[in-house]
């Protein structure tokens, strides 16, 4: 008999599954009222929100930052629930979601070049189904970083995996992969605004406060030449689904010097996020990582 945790965990999934069932304008209000729960009680994604749009928003007026601290958590309790309908859903309902594409004919050109596409995907949105969109060209690769739990692991790679994307650890070989599907003219899917491992990243402005950024996406796009492109996928309320837009990035991108790539990278990140603030996930400490003399920010 399996041990008593692996059934608790089986029977967890599967009711997280049946949920994901329900329709997605439900689950979006039930994750409204989630959100307002969060807003209006103490915890650690409310503290972290608003230290970060405090950070990022200081022109903003105390009243104007509580409202945007407020929206913000209301979204991150639609993308919870969100979560459990991409997830539980066969990707074809999924993309029948998608309300409208912007910039489509970039990604078809970008392929077109034969040198693969190297897309940036902020946490912004439902950038969850980005994957499904994507998937529906050939190779699509990216990387995951693997949670504590190996039975919740296998079950989101599978679902993450089923419209056609290969996942690969962020280890040399995940890396490698990344070069591979490059090379071969396959599409690659970087998210550049996660704090990376130590001694793999640079301190570079991020919406107006020094963070430590990924190197990746700079390197793979000086060494492979590629395309580079931002990806946004936003939640519509009123539409009952999501919209996606595809914006080219400036060709500093490609520039040898690594502060001014990345620096352009966050750039298109910043102007995508100040577009709908609310959206982006501000409960996530982005700000770890100060140069010396400035306060640790998270530190209680």
């Amino acid at each position: 008999m399996p041990p008593m945790k692996d059934l608790f965990l089986a029977f967890g999934w599967f009711l997280a599954m049946g949920a994901g069932r329900l329709p997605l304008i439900l689950l979006w209000r039930l994750g409204a009222l989630l959100g307002w729960a969060l807003y209006w009680l103490p915890n650690e994604s409310r503290r972290v929100t608003q230290i970060n749009i405090s950070l990022c928003f200081p022109q903003l007026s105390e009243q104007e930052q509580r409202q945007l601290v407020k929206q913000s958590l209301i979204e991150d309790g639609r993308l919870l629930l969100e979560l459990l309908f991409l997830w539980s859903q066969p990707p074809k309902q999924l993309l029948d979601k998608v309300v409208s594409v912007e910039g489509e004919e970039l990604f078809t050109e970008a392929l077109a070049k034969n040198r693969g596409v190297l897309i940036a995907l902020p946490h912004l949105g439902a950038w969850e189904l980005a994957a499904v969109y994507c998937a529906q060209f050939p190779g699509l690769t990216a990387l995951y970083k693997p949670g504590r739990i190996d039975f919740i692991n296998e079950r989101i790679k599978a679902l993450r995996q089923r419209a056609g994307m290969q996942l690969f650890a962020t280890d040399k070989v995940g890396v490698k992969a990344l070069f591979k599907a490059l090379k071969e003219g396959a599409p690659v899917i970087i998210l550049p605004d996660q704090v990376p491992p130590k001694g793999t990243g640079e301190l570079v402005d991020f919406c107006g406060e020094p963070a430590y950024c990924t190197k990746l996406y700079s390197r793979l796009a000086q060494v492979s030449q590629a395309p580079t492109l931002l990806l946004l996928v936003t939640r519509d309320i009123g539409s009952r689904g999501f919209r996606i837009q595809i914006r080219p990035i400036s060709n500093e991108i490609y520039s040898s010097d690594l502060q001014t790539s990345i620096a352009c990278l966050n750039q298109s990140l910043e102007s995508a996020i100040r577009q709908l603030p609310e959206q982006y996930l501000w409960n996530y400490k982005r700000f770890t990582s100060r140069p010396s003399g400035l306060p640790k920010v998270y530190k209680k």
